[in-house]
Protein backbone atom coordinates (compact mmCIF):
# COMPACT_ATOMS: atom_id res chain seq x y z
CA UNK A 1 0.00 0.00 0.00
CA UNK A 2 1.27 3.62 -0.84
CA UNK A 3 1.00 5.92 2.23
CA UNK A 4 3.22 8.64 0.42
CA UNK A 5 3.85 9.89 -3.16
CA UNK A 6 7.12 12.35 -3.53
CA UNK A 7 6.86 14.70 -6.54
CA UNK A 8 9.84 16.34 -8.32
CA UNK A 9 9.10 19.40 -9.56
CA UNK A 10 10.83 22.35 -11.32
CA UNK A 11 11.17 25.47 -8.59
CA UNK A 12 8.91 28.22 -10.94
CA UNK A 13 5.63 29.53 -9.70
CA UNK A 14 4.15 27.90 -12.83
CA UNK A 15 5.69 24.57 -12.14
CA UNK A 16 4.82 24.23 -8.71
CA UNK A 17 1.14 25.57 -9.39
CA UNK A 18 0.34 22.99 -11.91
CA UNK A 19 2.17 20.04 -9.53
CA UNK A 20 -0.03 21.48 -6.51
CA UNK A 21 -3.44 21.23 -9.16
CA UNK A 22 -2.21 17.02 -9.82
CA UNK A 23 -1.88 16.97 -6.31
CA UNK A 24 -5.43 18.73 -5.56
CA UNK A 25 -7.07 16.29 -8.05
CA UNK A 26 -5.24 12.96 -6.35
CA UNK A 27 -6.11 13.75 -2.98
CA UNK A 28 -9.98 13.51 -4.09
CA UNK A 29 -9.18 10.24 -4.90
CA UNK A 30 -6.46 9.31 -1.96
CA UNK A 31 -7.08 11.56 0.81
CA UNK A 32 -4.87 9.84 3.29
CA UNK A 33 -2.20 9.35 1.23
CA UNK A 34 1.07 12.47 2.14
CA UNK A 35 2.21 14.29 -0.84
CA UNK A 36 5.12 15.47 -0.74
CA UNK A 37 7.06 18.24 -3.40
CA UNK A 38 10.81 18.47 -4.11
CA UNK A 39 12.19 21.18 -6.35
CA UNK A 40 14.98 20.03 -8.73
CA UNK A 41 16.87 22.52 -10.40
CA UNK A 42 17.08 21.96 -14.28
CA UNK A 43 19.83 22.34 -16.81
CA UNK A 44 17.37 24.45 -18.81
CA UNK A 45 16.78 26.75 -15.18
CA UNK A 46 20.60 26.78 -14.31
CA UNK A 47 21.51 27.59 -18.21
CA UNK A 48 20.36 31.07 -19.82
CA UNK A 49 22.85 31.65 -22.33
CA UNK A 50 21.75 28.25 -23.98
CA UNK A 51 19.18 28.88 -26.37
CA UNK A 52 15.31 28.00 -25.64
CA UNK A 53 14.52 26.48 -28.72
CA UNK A 54 17.90 23.67 -28.10
CA UNK A 55 16.91 23.66 -24.51
CA UNK A 56 13.77 22.41 -24.85
CA UNK A 57 14.43 20.12 -27.44
CA UNK A 58 17.10 18.24 -25.75
CA UNK A 59 14.71 18.11 -22.34
CA UNK A 60 16.72 20.41 -20.76
CA UNK A 61 14.00 21.17 -18.76
CA UNK A 62 12.68 17.54 -17.67
CA UNK A 63 15.85 15.65 -18.12
CA UNK A 64 17.12 16.15 -14.27
CA UNK A 65 13.86 15.58 -13.01
CA UNK A 66 13.44 12.30 -15.19
CA UNK A 67 16.94 10.80 -13.95
CA UNK A 68 15.68 11.53 -10.56
CA UNK A 69 12.91 9.34 -11.00
CA UNK A 70 15.40 6.82 -12.79
CA UNK A 71 17.00 6.84 -9.23
CA UNK A 72 13.80 6.37 -7.23
CA UNK A 73 14.61 9.80 -5.68
CA UNK A 74 11.10 10.85 -6.36
CA UNK A 75 8.21 9.16 -7.23
CA UNK A 76 6.54 11.26 -9.91
CA UNK A 77 6.56 14.32 -11.78
CA UNK A 78 4.25 16.98 -13.26
CA UNK A 79 5.48 18.26 -16.50
CA UNK A 80 4.03 20.33 -19.24
CA UNK A 81 3.81 18.09 -21.74
CA UNK A 82 5.87 19.83 -24.50
CA UNK A 83 8.89 19.98 -22.93
CA UNK A 84 9.15 16.42 -22.46
CA UNK A 85 10.94 15.19 -25.73
CA UNK A 86 9.01 13.03 -28.38
CA UNK A 87 11.71 10.23 -27.58
CA UNK A 88 10.66 9.02 -24.19
CA UNK A 89 12.70 6.84 -21.51
CA UNK A 90 11.39 3.10 -21.87
CA UNK A 91 11.87 3.26 -18.06
CA UNK A 92 9.46 5.62 -17.52
CA UNK A 93 5.58 6.62 -19.00
CA UNK A 94 3.17 8.95 -18.89
CA UNK A 95 0.66 7.47 -16.27
CA UNK A 96 -1.65 10.31 -16.81
CA UNK A 97 -2.23 13.47 -18.92
CA UNK A 98 -5.15 15.05 -16.57
CA UNK A 99 -5.89 18.11 -18.31
CA UNK A 100 -5.45 20.71 -20.66
CA UNK A 101 -6.13 24.20 -21.34
CA UNK A 102 -6.85 26.87 -23.92
CA UNK A 103 -3.86 25.55 -26.42
CA UNK A 104 -3.34 28.87 -28.00
CA UNK A 105 -0.54 31.39 -28.08
CA UNK A 106 -0.98 35.17 -26.90
CA UNK A 107 0.46 38.43 -27.46
CA UNK A 108 1.31 40.06 -24.53
CA UNK A 109 1.18 43.91 -24.59
CA UNK A 110 0.96 46.33 -22.19
CA UNK A 111 -2.01 47.81 -23.45
CA UNK A 112 -3.53 44.99 -25.29
CA UNK A 113 -2.37 45.54 -28.62
CA UNK A 114 -3.37 42.78 -31.07
CA UNK A 115 -0.85 41.39 -33.77
CA UNK A 116 -2.26 44.15 -36.58
CA UNK A 117 -2.21 47.08 -34.22
CA UNK A 118 1.68 46.45 -33.25
CA UNK A 119 3.72 49.75 -34.74
CA UNK A 120 6.20 48.91 -37.59
CA UNK A 121 8.73 47.12 -36.45
CA UNK A 122 8.01 46.28 -33.54
CA UNK A 123 10.64 44.31 -30.82
CA UNK A 124 8.21 41.23 -30.47
CA UNK A 125 10.45 38.48 -27.96
CA UNK A 126 10.31 34.90 -28.20
CA UNK A 127 12.74 31.97 -28.80
CA UNK A 128 10.22 29.39 -30.83
CA UNK A 129 11.15 29.09 -34.01
CA UNK A 130 7.54 28.08 -34.57
CA UNK A 131 5.89 31.39 -33.28
CA UNK A 132 8.75 33.05 -34.87
CA UNK A 133 7.70 31.64 -38.54
CA UNK A 134 4.11 32.06 -37.76
CA UNK A 135 4.82 35.90 -36.86
CA UNK A 136 6.96 36.37 -39.93
CA UNK A 137 3.66 35.17 -41.82
CA UNK A 138 1.78 37.35 -40.26
CA UNK A 139 3.59 40.76 -40.36
CA UNK A 140 7.29 40.71 -41.97
CA UNK A 141 8.28 43.99 -40.76
CA UNK A 142 7.65 43.08 -36.79
CA UNK A 143 12.04 42.51 -35.35
CA UNK A 144 12.08 39.19 -33.27
CA UNK A 145 14.31 39.31 -30.35
CA UNK A 146 15.24 36.26 -28.27
CA UNK A 147 13.71 36.05 -24.89
CA UNK A 148 14.48 33.75 -21.62
CA UNK A 149 13.22 33.97 -18.04
CA UNK A 150 10.24 32.64 -16.32
CA UNK A 151 6.86 34.24 -17.07
CA UNK A 152 7.12 37.11 -14.72
CA UNK A 153 10.39 37.65 -15.71
CA UNK A 154 9.37 38.17 -19.69
CA UNK A 155 6.25 40.10 -18.91
CA UNK A 156 8.98 43.11 -16.62
CA UNK A 157 10.95 42.77 -19.66
CA UNK A 158 8.00 44.35 -21.69
CA UNK A 159 7.28 46.65 -18.96
CA UNK A 160 10.83 47.88 -19.19
CA UNK A 161 10.39 48.33 -22.25
CA UNK A 162 13.51 46.17 -23.78
CA UNK A 163 10.39 44.51 -25.86
CA UNK A 164 7.18 45.94 -27.42
CA UNK A 165 5.46 42.63 -27.11
CA UNK A 166 6.14 39.14 -26.31
CA UNK A 167 4.08 35.49 -27.17
CA UNK A 168 3.33 33.38 -24.33
CA UNK A 169 1.27 29.98 -23.99
CA UNK A 170 -2.36 30.99 -22.58
CA UNK A 171 -2.15 28.45 -20.31
CA UNK A 172 0.70 29.40 -18.36
CA UNK A 173 -0.77 32.77 -18.30
CA UNK A 174 -4.40 31.35 -16.96
CA UNK A 175 -2.55 28.93 -14.40
CA UNK A 176 -0.62 31.51 -12.84
CA UNK A 177 -4.02 34.09 -12.31
CA UNK A 178 -4.21 36.31 -15.26
CA UNK A 179 -7.27 37.18 -17.35
CA UNK A 180 -6.22 36.47 -20.88
CA UNK A 181 -9.22 38.71 -22.15
CA UNK A 182 -6.93 41.34 -21.60
CA UNK A 183 -4.86 40.55 -24.31
CA UNK A 184 -4.39 39.85 -27.95
CA UNK A 185 -5.18 35.67 -28.67
CA UNK A 186 -4.04 34.22 -31.50
CA UNK A 187 -6.82 32.07 -33.23
CA UNK A 188 -5.59 28.73 -34.81
CA UNK A 189 -5.80 30.43 -38.26
CA UNK A 190 -3.01 32.42 -36.86
CA UNK A 191 -0.48 30.77 -35.37
CA UNK A 192 -0.55 26.86 -35.01
CA UNK A 193 0.48 25.65 -31.01
CA UNK A 194 3.25 23.57 -30.15
CA UNK A 195 2.56 19.77 -30.30
CA UNK A 196 0.93 19.32 -26.47
CA UNK A 197 0.87 22.80 -25.18
CA UNK A 198 -1.77 23.56 -22.67
CA UNK A 199 -1.75 19.92 -21.59
CA UNK A 200 -0.21 18.43 -18.22
CA UNK A 201 1.34 15.25 -17.78
CA UNK A 202 2.02 13.11 -14.86
CA UNK A 203 5.05 10.72 -15.16
CA UNK A 204 6.19 7.77 -13.01
CA UNK A 205 8.36 4.94 -13.97
CA UNK A 206 7.26 1.92 -15.66
CA UNK A 207 8.02 -0.77 -13.21
CA UNK A 208 5.66 1.39 -10.59
CA UNK A 209 2.36 -0.63 -11.21
CA UNK A 210 0.45 0.37 -7.85
CA UNK A 211 1.01 4.30 -8.43
CA UNK A 212 0.40 3.95 -12.65
CA UNK A 213 -2.81 2.49 -11.92
CA UNK A 214 -3.53 5.02 -8.84
CA UNK A 215 -3.03 8.07 -10.94
CA UNK A 216 -4.03 6.59 -14.32
CA UNK A 217 -7.20 7.79 -12.41
CA UNK A 218 -6.90 11.46 -13.13
CA UNK A 219 -6.46 10.20 -16.76
CA UNK A 220 -8.41 12.42 -19.31
CA UNK A 221 -8.55 10.31 -22.53
CA UNK A 222 -9.94 12.38 -25.15
CA UNK A 223 -6.89 14.64 -24.57
CA UNK A 224 -4.47 12.12 -24.12
CA UNK A 225 -5.55 10.90 -27.72
CA UNK A 226 -5.14 14.08 -29.10
CA UNK A 227 -2.01 14.77 -27.99
CA UNK A 228 -0.60 11.69 -28.60
CA UNK A 229 -1.11 12.04 -32.03
CA UNK A 230 0.18 15.68 -32.35
CA UNK A 231 3.00 14.26 -30.46
CA UNK A 232 3.63 11.49 -33.10
CA UNK A 233 3.20 13.76 -35.88
CA UNK A 234 6.34 15.83 -34.29
CA UNK A 235 8.24 12.13 -33.84
CA UNK A 236 7.47 11.98 -37.85
CA UNK A 237 8.58 15.11 -38.92
CA UNK A 238 11.50 15.58 -36.81
CA UNK A 239 11.89 15.06 -33.22
CA UNK A 240 12.49 18.31 -31.30
CA UNK A 241 11.85 22.40 -30.71
CA UNK A 242 13.93 23.14 -33.58
CA UNK A 243 11.20 21.77 -36.48
CA UNK A 244 9.04 24.80 -36.70
CA UNK A 245 6.21 23.03 -36.79
CA UNK A 246 2.57 23.46 -35.00
CA UNK A 247 0.39 21.16 -34.65
CA UNK A 248 -3.48 20.87 -32.75
CA UNK A 249 -5.83 17.87 -32.71
CA UNK A 250 -9.08 17.73 -31.36
CA UNK A 251 -11.81 14.75 -30.53
CA UNK A 252 -14.88 15.45 -32.08
CA UNK A 253 -17.90 13.43 -32.83
CA UNK A 254 -16.79 11.39 -36.08
CA UNK A 255 -12.92 11.03 -35.05
CA UNK A 256 -9.91 13.84 -34.89
CA UNK A 257 -9.83 16.99 -36.30
CA UNK A 258 -6.09 18.01 -37.16
CA UNK A 259 -4.64 21.18 -38.27
CA UNK A 260 -0.70 21.58 -38.66
CA UNK A 261 1.86 23.36 -40.38
CA UNK A 262 4.99 24.48 -40.98
CA UNK A 263 6.60 27.92 -40.91
CA UNK A 264 9.58 28.84 -42.16
CA UNK A 265 11.42 31.10 -39.63
CA UNK A 266 13.35 33.55 -41.55
CA UNK A 267 10.94 33.63 -44.66
CA UNK A 268 8.05 33.28 -42.97
CA UNK A 269 6.48 31.32 -45.88
CA UNK A 270 4.08 28.71 -44.04
CA UNK A 271 2.01 25.24 -45.02
CA UNK A 272 -1.06 23.95 -43.61
CA UNK A 273 -2.65 20.66 -43.62
CA UNK A 274 -6.08 20.43 -42.31
CA UNK A 275 -8.01 17.32 -42.18
CA UNK A 276 -11.36 16.14 -40.46
CA UNK A 277 -12.88 12.90 -39.03
CA UNK A 278 -9.64 10.79 -39.31
CA UNK A 279 -9.91 7.24 -37.33
CA UNK A 280 -7.45 5.05 -36.94
CA UNK A 281 -4.02 4.25 -35.00
CA UNK A 282 -2.26 6.91 -33.59
CA UNK A 283 0.60 6.32 -35.40
CA UNK A 284 -1.35 5.88 -38.90
CA UNK A 285 -3.09 9.02 -38.66
CA UNK A 286 0.55 11.16 -37.95
CA UNK A 287 1.94 9.33 -41.02
CA UNK A 288 -1.04 10.54 -42.75
CA UNK A 289 -0.57 13.94 -41.58
CA UNK A 290 3.50 14.35 -41.87
CA UNK A 291 3.30 12.98 -45.21
CA UNK A 292 1.43 16.24 -46.36
CA UNK A 293 2.89 18.55 -44.57
CA UNK A 294 6.42 17.19 -46.02
CA UNK A 295 5.23 16.56 -49.59
CA UNK A 296 3.64 20.39 -49.49
CA UNK A 297 6.89 21.50 -48.78
CA UNK A 298 9.98 22.04 -50.88
CA UNK A 299 11.89 18.60 -50.42
CA UNK A 300 14.93 20.17 -49.76
CA UNK A 301 13.41 21.57 -47.08
CA UNK A 302 11.70 18.24 -46.29
CA UNK A 303 15.10 16.52 -46.02
CA UNK A 304 16.66 19.26 -44.13
CA UNK A 305 13.88 18.41 -41.32
CA UNK A 306 13.31 14.35 -41.44
CA UNK A 307 15.29 12.37 -39.46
Amino acid sequence: MIDQIVFGTRGSPLALFQTDSVIEKLKVLYPDIMYIRKVIETQGDRDQDCSLTLTEELGLFSNAIQVELVKENIDAAVHSLKDIPVEHSEKLCLAAIPERIDAKDVLYHSEGLSINDLPMSSIVGTCSLRRRGQIKNLRQDIIIKDIRGNIQTRIDKVHSGEYDAIILAAAGLIRIGHDISRYYVFDFDEIIPAPGQGALAVETRRDNEMLIKMISRIDNLNIRKAVEVERSILKHIGSGCSVPVGVFASVGYDGLDIVACHADPDSGDKTVVRKENLKGQTDRIAEEISDKLLFALDKNIADEYRV
